[in-house]
């Protein structure tokens, strides 16, 4: 195993100590008061707690039902494979309705009532240091607010609710959808309250939060409120340079570093990748699925020489449901190191391999599992974000060099585009696509631009022109279903469906 067993301890007495409660008016599961009675007594209690919300988080990132449906799978960069029948619901066609295809939020939501129950709890215990208590509070501050800026950028208004559910609530109680507005104007405070609350920006532990990973939110959240929420000629300046400086927070830092070898990047563990600022726990022996989407081959149809090179199903496996999507042999140049290191061309045939993330091979079960920690925030992530924020306050030049820095490392040289604002965000675009492949970046990269419609002739075809000034941003966010309409009458469907 790639970590202390400890986590899975932990994480057993979490769900052995307490009771569930069903709460309709958000379709969540909620923990009933009795529960403070039996766990909330020490310190250890709320460690165990932060460390149960990292595994929730992780799981909503899964393949299948987790977080490619949301991201990745809606656009150009993967595609159903050869069996299928991944990747081809309403949501990766953009062709839902109000009735079907809609958007359920429990498991988004059953976290948030963690961390809203962390934060009431830890207060009331008793620490060794002021400081070991801050850092938990810190840890749900963040959460809570990685959480509502998923919820945003799915959903749009959501309802903000930030006190836990601990008995049923009066149906006058139950909360409405509030503005997008005031959405992240609570995020941003959440943010701003977890950085004050960290004790430094030292990691200790890659596989949690800490305080780089609040600042990379802090980008990331700006970024957003600055261009996806405005025009795609105007975005919100004092947005984008609050968004500089948090990165240089990191870029600044100690703790992470540029990788000169992109291969040595993806790492099975967090911990032994140099880039990484925050990523997600994951060991398939613990959790019984393969995190990442593959489309594998059987090690019979590889050449021999490079059968031990590139992840593949070995003997016993078939061809998986999940391919890279045509855009990627547009987007590298074929000497890029990238390509070679993140997909796979099966010679003389139509087979493809993802092999971005390697996982391992169990020979005694004569199959392959794709388990790499899961990529949140990493150096280049937040590298290439700069060069987006200093584009959009028209500094091309600056820009540039840092496209550079990353387009070097994956062998092409220098950039030598035209240098409009418009062209050098068209490079970077294909730069975060062709560095952080199957990182679920590229769908909200595209949002951020306006550019879906540009990249993803589906969405045109069904959702409308997102580049049009007199298009409403209404049509990224998803609807929500008939049960959360019929269960809580304040909620009203997204605008759109």
């Amino acid at each position: 195993m790639k970590k202390n067993i400890k986590i899975v301890s932990l994480l057993m007495l979490i769900f052995s100590m307490v009771l569930v409660s069903c709460n309709d008016h958000l379709d969540i599961k909620s923990y009933d008061d009795i529960t403070g009675a039996s766990f909330w007594k020490n310190a250890e209690d709320a460690q165990a707690y932060v460390v149960g919300i990292h595994y929730d988080y992780g799981r909503l990132l899964e393949t299948g039902s987790g977080f490619f449906v949301y991201s990745e799978g809606r656009t150009d960069m993967l595609k159903t494979g050869t069996l299928g029948p991944r990747l081809t619901g309403r949501s990766e066609g953009h062709t839902q309705t109000a009735l079907l295809g809609t958007g359920n939020w429990r498991s988004f939501y059953n976290i948030v009532h963690h961390c809203n129950l962390l934060l009431k709890q830890t207060p009331e215990l008793a620490f060794e240091t002021e400081e070991a208590k801050n850092n938990i509070l810190a840890q749900g501050h963040l959460f809570r607010a990685m959480l509502y800026f998923d919820l945003a950028r799915i959903y749009g208004a959501v309802p903000l609710v930030t006190e836990p559910t601990l008995s049923f609530e009066d149906e006058e109680n139950y909360p409405g959808r509030s503005s997008i507005a005031d959405v992240f104007t609570f995020i941003k405070a959440d943010i701003e309250k977890a950085i004050s609350l960290f004790s430094s920006t030292d990691i200790e532990d890659k596989n949690f939060v800490s305080g780089l990973a609040a600042y990379a939110l802090k980008a990331e959240v700006n970024m957003w409120t600055a261009k996806a929420l405005n025009s795609r000629e105007n975005p919100n300046k004092e947005d984008l340079n609050t968004a500089i400086s948090a990165i240089d927070e990191i870029l600044n830092s100690s703790e992470v570093s540029f990788e000169t070898v992109y291969a040595d990047t993806f790492n099975r563990a967090a911990n032994s990748a140099g880039e990484y600022i925050y990523a997600n726990y994951f060991d398939y022996a613990e959790d019984g699925n393969n995190i990442f989407p593959s489309c594998s081959v059987r090690a019979v149809n590889l050449p021999s020489d490079v059968v031990d090179t590139f992840p593949h199903a070995l003997v016993s496996e078939g061809l998986s449901s999940i391919s890279y999507g045509d855009y990627i042999e547009t987007l590298y140049d074929a000497s890029d190191l990238r390509y070679q290191h993140n997909v796979f061309n099966v010679p003389d045939s139509d087979d493809q391999v993802i092999t971005k993330f390697p996982g391992y091979i169990e020979e005694a079960e004569n199959r392959r599992y794709w388990d790499n920690d899961i990529p949140i925030y990493r150096y280049s992530d937040m590298l290439l974000l700069k060069a987006e924020a200093l584009n959009g306050l028209d500094n091309s030049a600056e820009a540039i060099v840092i496209v550079n820095q990353t387009r070097n490392r994956g062998g092409i040289g220098d950039y030598s585009g035209a240098t409009d604002k418009l062209s050098v965000e068209t490079e970077i675009l294909a730069e975060r696509a062709r560095d952080l492949a199957f990182e679920n970046k590229r769908w909200w990269d595209l949002c951020r631009a306006h550019q879906v419609a540009k990249y993803v002739p589906r969405f045109m075809e069904n959702r409308g022109d997102d580049a049009s000034a007199e298009s409403v941003w209404d049509f990224y966010y998803w609807p929500i279903s008939e049960s959360m309409l019929l269960s809580n009458a304040k909620l009203e469907q997204t605008a759109g469906y």
